[in-house]
């Protein structure tokens, strides 16, 4: 399957949510700022916690990368999913009535496409 045609309707449905459900953009765009570093910062406490070696910490234009050394499979799945709590915490918000949280969650499930492909080559691995 081809995760990158999944999560390229995914961003197109984010800007259309509006439509749908209101939603405060000041709200939405303080939450994607807020995602945004938090994102970065589980990979590392993940990578700290299972005793990964973070190799380097790269600044893009459009994003950050983390290379990370380890033992396992298991343990880069781990890490490269980490992120994915805060994807949870946002469906938490939406739930509770932060409608704001809704394109922000869908914003940040596609901002994790490469975190989901590093996670399923290394599933592939016994």
């Amino acid at each position: 399957m081809d995760l990158s045609k999944v999560f390229f309707v995914i961003g197109l449905l984010i800007p259309l949510i509006g439509l749908v459900i209101p939603y405060d953009t000041a709200t939405a765009l303080i939450l994607l700022a807020a995602v945004t570093a938090i994102h970065e910062l589980l990979h590392w406490v993940a990578a700290r916690l299972l005793g990964a070696r973070v190799k380097k910490v790269a600044l893009g234009r459009f994003a950050v990368s983390m290379t990370v050394e380890t033992d396992s499979h298991e343990k880069v799945v781990a890490i490269a999913l980490a992120p994915q709590i805060a994807t949870a915490f946002l469906v938490y918000l939406a739930v509770s009535g932060v409608t704001a949280a809704i394109p922000v969650a869908l914003g940040h499930l596609v901002m994790s496409y490469i975190d989901f492909k590093v996670a399923l080559r290394h599933l592939r691995h016994p």
